[in-house]
């Protein structure tokens, strides 16, 4: 008997030492880019590629700037390394903002000499003056850079900073790369002295101010004329000043009407400016409704804006939304009518007699246009497959869902009896009919390597590219980034005709651009997936700078 329970004691003791007799290590040192120094106490994190938790190995380097991790699973992470005065960097990463190589662990494997290299942030720092030459508080400053957002080439802010009581600012954290500035000035006394005009019994206003108006640098309205700031790694520029001239500006004035109020609630409502290449360009302004369900804004310069109002309550929103043009003159007698927001009922269902997928799944809305800054609504989506999109502005949405199992994919989309699957969702008119959402069960998995004349290519970007009019969406492409082998391995790929190409430093989303994708076109490799296809293919590494710029 006790011969027996020796026996039984050592075999638990060897299923014990099993795993770990198959973990990882990795050791390595993190440095600066420009000069190859160590850099100390650099938090370093190595997290798994498919990990459904938040769970990672940490570390911190030493003096030296080496670090060592242990105890490692097998599987694919990636590697990251933080440090204050340095942007965030990935192993392999080409540039910041490109994507980094993935590491790929096989049973017990030991990698050693890991190098980590980081580039220091830039800032750019100045003050903004008025035409006296004093200084000028409240000026809100932003560094704006070019990407490609829903197949467009837009300005997307990269940094913001106010002025402060001396008229200075600086704005810090920033990547390498050509930027242009923009300055508005946001007086927070303007929508004070606004929303009290009809309570002091002050006389109507002609309805002409002097204002200033925003500006790109070094001084001009039009962005396409701004002077770009071109930032080296941990660049330093001062001195990038704004002279803000008084312009003449204008009013929009009107009122605010809500369905079904027995009192006037008291909304701000906001100019957004509509320019579809400046997403994310923060030159809003806007006013405090009144109590007579009043309102006007001051110091609006010329352009195309939309109007907008909201007001949120504990359980509802009410919403108004109006496109308008400024010229030189006031605009007067606007009305604002406002009604509940949309709510859009779906239902998700597996085609044919496939099981419902389990997990949380979410049905994400985004607008078409993001320029507008007009938001997302999301649903849960109940164990059912039934769901409710609340508090939606009237717009032209683009859908996406998350949480789905590697093995189901959307199959087709229905807004009422409108076929909506390779087109957007548009709610800007009318009650919104429901949407059905169907999935189909086989994705495709597209494996193989990429290469160069000298052998693998180690983080080559791979993106598969659907055809036709499926180049429009997002959620058609299919990204990977090449391990340290030159190997690449994409799952839950939507059935359909793509071609594949594999990128050295391409610009995250470029490849919806159809003037870049032209220079490629022919040098794509057509897959043909249908489903649960199971393709290799081998691709050769291209130069995204040969691309047009």
């Amino acid at each position: 008997m006790h011969f027996r329970l020796l026996i039984f004691a050592a075999a638990v003791v060897l299923r014990a030492q099993q795993p770990a007799a198959s973990t990882c290590s990795m050791a390595g040192q993190v440095l600066r880019a420009d000069t190859g120094e160590p850099i100390h106490k650099a938090v370093v994190v190595l997290r798994k590629l498919d990990a459904r938790s938040g769970t990672a190995l940490t570390a911190a380097t030493g003096t030296d700037g080496r670090f060592r991790l242990q105890a490692i699973e097998p599987g694919q992470y990636r590697l990251s390394a933080s440090h204050n005065g340095f942007l965030p960097a990935e192993y392999g990463q080409r540039a910041y903002g490109k994507p980094g190589t993935p590491i790929t662990l096989a049973p017990r494997q030991q990698m050693n000499d890991i190098a980590v290299r980081m580039v220091r942030a830039g800032a750019i720092s100045g003050r903004a003056v008025n035409e006296d030459g004093e200084k000028i508080a409240y000026v809100r400053v932003q560094t704006l850079k070019q990407a490609i957002v829903q197949g467009r080439k837009q300005w997307v802010s990269a940094g913001m900073a106010t002025t402060n009581d001396l008229g200075e600012y600086r704005i810090f954290g920033l990547a390498p790369g050509r930027y242009i500035l923009t300055a508005h000035y946001t007086s927070p006394f303007a929508q004070q002295v606004a929303a009290s005009t009809s309570r002091t019994g002050a006389p109507p206003s002609t309805g002409e101010d002097e204002g200033y108006a925003p500006l790109f640098y070094p001084g001009t309205p039009d962005a396409a004329r701004a002077t770009p700031i071109e930032v080296q790694p941990g660049a330093d520029l001062r001195g990038i000043d704004f002279n803000l001239a008084p312009t003449r500006t204008v009013r929009v004035r009107g009122r605010v009407k809500f369905e079904g109020a027995e009192t006037a609630p008291r909304p701000m409502v906001t100019l957004l400016p509509r320019n579809s290449q400046l997403l994310g360009y923060l030159g809003r302004q806007g006013a405090q409704v009144d109590e007579k369900g009043e309102f006007e804004i001051r110091g609006v310069t010329p352009g195309s804006y939309t109007l907008a109002a909201d007001l949120f309550d504990q359980t509802n929103r009410q919403t108004a939304r109006m496109p308008i043009e400024v010229g030189s003159s006031s605009v007067e007698g606007l009305n604002l009518i406002m009604g509940p927001a949309a709510a859009l009922q779906g239902r998700i269902r597996v085609d044919g007699d496939g099981p419902y997928p389990a997990g949380n799944i979410r049905v994400f809305l985004q607008s078409a246009d993001g320029s507008t800054g007009m938001g997302t609504g999301y649903a849960n989506v109940k164990p059912d497959g039934t769901f409710t999109i609340q508090n939606l502005s009237s717009d032209v949405y683009l859908p996406t869902l998350s949480g789905l199992p590697e093995d189901y994919y959307v199959q087709s989309i229905r807004l009422g009896d409108v076929d909506a699957t390779e087109a957007p969702i548009d709610l800007s008119a009318g009650t919104p009919s429901r949407l059905e959402i169907v999935l189909g069960m086989g994705t495709a998995q597209v494996e193989g390597t990429v290469t160069t004349a000298q052998g693998p290519a180690a983080g080559g970007v791979v993106v598969l590219v659907p055809d036709g009019r499926r180049r429009g969406f997002a959620r058609f492409y299919k990204i990977a980034t090449a391990d340290q082998n030159g190997h690449f391995l994409m799952k839950g790929v939507t059935p359909g005709e793509y071609k594949a190409f594999a990128w050295d430093e391409v610009e995250e989303g470029v490849y919806q651009d159809a003037e870049f994708l032209q220079a490629f076109e022919s040098k794509g490799k057509s897959v043909s997936l249908k489903r649960q296809a199971r393709e290799t293919t081998q691709l050769e590494l291209l130069n995204a700078g040969e691309g047009p710029r």
